[in-house]
């Protein structure tokens, strides 16, 4: 039986206010213990701006083959603090460079990412075929600084 490709196992939002207080902490996947793998160096938006916008690219089921759904996700900063004046920075994400979606998806005028889902596998271990994470999803709210 050869390795079982698990993908992105667990994503971490580390929020804060736009005075730069911490707020909370959000992560979603599943739980550190059941996968393996290291986390990814620490990717962030430049001060003053905020998630705005995410593309993520997952691997099509395949059937009798080696699923690993989301392997790479990149986030987009917004050009200023309101997220008026359309995209800042792109994030790293990943590295991955397999099958990227030509789709951005893009929080509103005046919006930003305020909080984030996900559509997980539980893990199956040596009894299955491990996904993991296989979509994100953003809350978006409006921006008023």
């Amino acid at each position: 039986m050869g390795m079982d490709d698990v993908g992105v196992g667990i994503v971490r939002f580390f929020c804060q206010y736009p005075s730069g207080q911490e707020a909370r902490v959000i992560t979603i996947g599943l739980d550190e213990a059941d996968i393996p793998g290291q986390w990814l160096d620490l990717q962030t938006c430049p001060s003053g701006t905020w998630i705005k916008a995410f593309k993520q690219s997952i691997t099509a089921k395949l059937g009798t083959g080696d699923d690993d759904a989301l392997h790479n996700v990149i986030f987009y900063c917004s050009s200023d603090a309101n997220g008026r004046s359309g995209l800042g920075v792109e994030l790293d994400g990943t590295g991955d460079p397999r099958t990227q979606t030509k789709d951005t998806a893009q929080c509103p005028f005046s919006m930003v990412a305020c909080g984030a889902t996900a559509r997980i596998a539980p893990f199956a271990g040596r009894k299955g075929d491990d996904t993991a994470i296989n979509h994100v999803f953003l809350a978006c709210c409006f921006s008023d600084v």
